[in-house]
């Protein structure tokens, strides 16, 4: 949702309301005529020139612009105001406020920096829920004091959105919309308005969709408006959504998402076909050049390209669906043909097209596009038609299988009610040896402990664990002590991390002793979430270390981040904050949501990449060793050098989650970033990457649909891991939110291909994944969350009859946990070879299980085992065998 919050990406609409213009111009005082002696230009060109350094995140640069212009205030109200916004931005609240009562005095109807004040006071009192009550009346007296005037309607909306007054707020749009007439202003009260009535429910729901229609007739969330509305409207019958449709298409007759919205609903509730053929017809008219105004605001042209052949596609389901349902087969067959020349991704066409090809006694025609549906993110109609199909030969096959099978594709069983884990609550997933008895346990949220027993049985040892704490969000678990016990850093929603350290003893019963209060330093953000925690040796003084990544703070506008904090580990049971000694990009805290780390220019110090949420930048922090004079380590963020910072627009980068490192045939790691990317803010909002190390070893290249990788809104928690044994790094990714599948990318040859159906391991709503070969067969098993509880899915991957070999270490003078160590296996003649690194802490805050784990295919050995440890150490095994685990004792 766009809000006037603390991101450079919607600043400049915050200072367009404030100068009366669409740009970094000041209109306001060209309005006023500026005095003779100042050219209308230089404001603009002094503002333009600082917003981009803004947008860059460069704000000491912009400041010393403006400062060094020596324009005065008077003559230039934009570049006030942007200074005031760079000041709030880094929170420096008296500068903010001095610029923003200087942009008052030059204008008091600068109801922009009425709000920022009102902002600024509300986070001087700390936010609670006083100030946030004295912000929501001022928002109304406010209004009161000047009913006739647009602005101060946007202005009073504006302080409602601050403390989330939902309520008060759409009362006041219902009023008061009606005397906005700036366009700008009237998208963001509808934006305001549209997102604050989900929670409605009825014929209030309705109404308020009715109101939203009729008020915004031309905003892009009329359509969703117009979904709600039809939806309601299903109980009550066909004739009911048949007469809303006739309704909502009054004098939007040719409107080509109106129709194609209401030609579905008449046909998902067996209406008049011949009503929803109508519509559909003219909607399919309509894509041939479709009105510009219905174009996504941000979207490129090829985007925007694809995203209309798919709809056309969709359009082409429609229309034949209807055309077959009146038993004309052989002409909604055609129709299907021409909606896959537009596009192969519509789940319905394929369905559909199936059941006429089934009916045509082309089941094998038939099954293809089946089994397609079913790809695109489950279909039950299409298992169903596929087992009816396959069981006509009296076997009975279930149709993913039968797929997996004869494709000699890896497979998945669900065992998580064998495993006594069914209905854990789950959200973040860590898998460690915790009293190191040989197989790997599991930890779900940083909180619940279940100990692996053998034979698919886990046991629940969370109370008797001494793991207590509120706010649990997940954990990591390393050897913090060095004593080789994995301990665990929890991290929670708020009140700032846990420390506790394993006291247990080797295949017995894990006893955790709570030592955050001795071990770290006093917390200093307890209203602020932590999403993510990676753990790595930074400095190389044999002890691990622990990154932070903070989301974002209470504030009137959402994204205000939080503060990453760095601890490190001083080996004397004590940590210490060095936050300092990480050199960010910029001063504004970001949005923190993943943090891993690698070893990414392969000079045995590990580099961190954080993924940021809420449109900032990415950061790689590169390692780049001790400073002259100091010892230890320094990390410079060199995302923007190395090309993995994200694609921006006008100072908006991504939604970025979680990120995972993986080594794909070079010595340098690939990574893959997953972003969420709504589609109406596809060109703003940067979408999910595959960076692939440049050949010229230096940064990455972007990859994407050119590896066989597709488009999807929710890509959430991504992983690399050989499923199929087969050498090559395979790609799974969570989608969060209610109905978005998972994929699992099987990497073929360079080129990826989804296998999620096939392969058993499609979740809806996913967040946290994390992968351990808990059965000790040789290949990788899957924990995930899916809809918040805890799914265990064990690979079959062994029926594939391929070589595998597991290496697990052992330090000693390094990290006794290992960390950091990357192991190559290559055979004998050294023509092929494969390489890992051993880490704690990916994605947005799960953890694989700390062994390196490599698929040899057809490859028999035996092997050389090459194991380097962060200070160099090397250790070499020669004439290993495979289908095996090898311990490797550092030297």
């Amino acid at each position: 949702m766009i809000s006037l919050r603390t991101r450079p990406s919607v600043l400049l609409l915050f200072l367009c309301w404030a100068v009366s213009c669409f740009g970094t111009g000041c209109s306001y005082l060209k309005s006023l005529g500026p005095p003779a002696a100042l050219k209308p230009s230089l404001c603009d060109q002094l503002v333009e020139q600082a917003q981009k350094l803004v947008w860059e995140r460069r704000y000491q640069p912009a400041l010393e612009l403006l400062d060094d212009a020596h324009i005065p205030s008077d003559d230039c109200i934009g570049a006030v105001m942007l200074r005031g916004e760079i000041y709030y931005i880094l929170e420096k609240w008296q500068e903010a406020r001095a610029e923003f009562e200087k942009a008052l005095c030059i204008n008091p109807k600068n109801y922009n920096a009425t709000v920022r004040l009102w902002y600024i006071s509300s986070l001087e009192k700390g936010f609670d829920e006083k100030a946030k009550e004295e912000l929501k009346n001022k928002s109304l007296e406010f209004l009161s004091a000047h009913p006739d005037d647009p602005d101060a309607v946007y202005a009073a909306v504006m302080g409602l959105e601050g403390v989330r007054a939902a309520a008060e707020k759409t009362m006041v749009i219902e009023q008061y919309c009606h005397i906005v007439k700036d366009p700008s202003l009237r998208d963001e009260l509808a934006e305001q308005y549209f997102y604050d009535t989900l929670g409605a429910k009825g014929d209030e729901l309705i109404e308020k969709a009715r109101f939203f229609m009729q008020e915004f007739p031309s905003n892009r969330l009329r359509y969703d408006m117009t979904n709600i509305v039809l939806a309601r409207r299903v109980n009550d019958g066909s004739k009911a959504v048949e007469a809303e449709a006739k309704e909502i298409l009054k004098g939007q007759r040719n409107n080509r998402v109106l129709n194609y919205l209401c030609a579905r609903a008449i046909l998902n509730v067996n209406g008049d076909l011949d009503v929803a053929a109508k519509y559909i017809k003219r909607a399919i008219k309509a894509a041939v050049n479709p009105d510009p105004k219905d174009r996504y605001q941000f979207v490129d042209d090829k985007t925007w390209n694809r995203l209309m052949s798919e709809t056309r596609a969709e359009y082409y389901a429609i229309y034949g669906r209807i055309t077959a349902l009146k038993g004309n087969s052989k002409c909604a067959a055609k129709l299907f043909i021409d909606g896959l020349k537009h596009s192969s991704r519509s789940q319905n066409l394929h369905l559909w097209y199936g059941e006429v090809l089934e009916h045509q006694g082309l089941s094998a025609e038939a099954m293809m596009h089946y089994r397609k549906a079913a790809e695109l993110g489950g279909s039950p109609t299409a298992d169903e038609r596929m087992k009816g199909i396959l069981n006509s030969t009296e076997v009975a096959f279930d149709p993913a299988e039968y797929y997996a099978v004869i494709e000699r594709l890896p497979r998945f069983t669900d065992v998580t009610q064998k495993a006594g884990l069914e209905g854990v609550k789950s959200g973040r997933i860590s898998w460690s040896d915790i009293n190191m008895d040989g197989l790997p346990d599991v930890v779900t949220n940083g909180r619940n402990m279940f100990l692996n027993k053998g034979n698919d049985v886990f046991e629940d040892v969370t109370e008797k664990s001494g793991i207590r704490h509120e706010f649990a969000s997940g954990g990591i678990l390393a050897d913090f002590d060095n004593d080789g016990l994995p301990d665990l850093i929890a991290f929670t929603s708020r009140n700032g991390p846990r420390l506790y350290i394993n006291r247990g003893r080797l295949g017995g019963d894990p006893v955790f002793e709570d030592v955050t209060e001795s071990a770290l330093p006093p917390w200093r953000l307890n209203d602020a979430p932590t999403e993510a925690a990676a753990c790595a040796d930074v400095d190389g003084n044999g002890f691990v270390d622990i990154y932070l990544a903070g989301f974002e703070r209470p504030g009137p506008e959402r994204g205000r981040g939080a503060p990453d904090v760095f601890y490190l580990n001083t080996g004397n049971g004590r940590f210490v904050d060095a936050t300092n000694r990480i050199k960010y990009s910029s001063e504004e805290a970001m949005c923190g949501r993943g943090a891993s780390f690698a070893d990414v220019n392969n000079d045995n110090r590990p580099d961190l990449f954080v993924a940021n949420y809420r449109l900032d930048p990415d950061f790689l922090l590169i390692n780049t060793g001790a400073k002259l004079g100091q010892q230890g380590f320094m990390y410079a963020d060199m995302a923007e050098e190395c090309g993995v910072r994200g694609h921006h627009y006008m100072g908006s980068y991504g939604h970025s989650i979680g990120g995972a490192w993986g080594y794909m045939d070079r010595d340098r790691p690939a990574l893959f970033v997953a972003s969420l990317a709504h589609p109406r803010l596809l060109g703003l909002s940067d979408t999910s990457a595959l960076y692939l190390p440049s050949l010229e070893e230096k940064g990455f290249e972007r990859h994407f649909e050119d590896m066989g990788l597709f488009y999807q809104e929710t890509y959430s928690d991504p992983s690399f891991v050989d499923v199929d044994i087969d050498g090559d790094l395979d790609l799974f990714i969570t989608s969060i939110y209610r109905g978005c599948p998972s994929v699992l990318y099987l990497n073929e040859g360079g080129k990826f291909r989804d296998i999620a159906w096939a392969s058993g391991t499609r979740v809806l709503n996913g967040w946290g994944a994390a992968w351990a070969d808990y059965d000790r067969d040789g290949d990788m098993d899957l924990a995930v969350s899916s809809e918040g509880v805890l799914k265990l899915l064990r690979n079959e991957a062994q029926s594939l009859h391929r070589n595998w070999i597991e290496v697990k270490i052992k330090g000693k003078r390094n990290p006794a946990c290992y960390i950091g160590a990357k192991v190559m296996v290559a055979d004998t003649e050294g023509k092929k070879a494969w390489l890992r690194e051993i880490t704690a802490g990916r994605g947005t805050g799960n953890q694989d299980e700390a062994i390196a784990h490599f698929g040899l295919g057809d490859e028999k050995g035996p092997f050389k085992i090459t194991v380097t440890y962060p200070s160099g150490i090397k250790m070499v095994l020669d004439d290993v065998p495979s289908r095996k685990m090898v311990e490797v004792d550092e030297p």
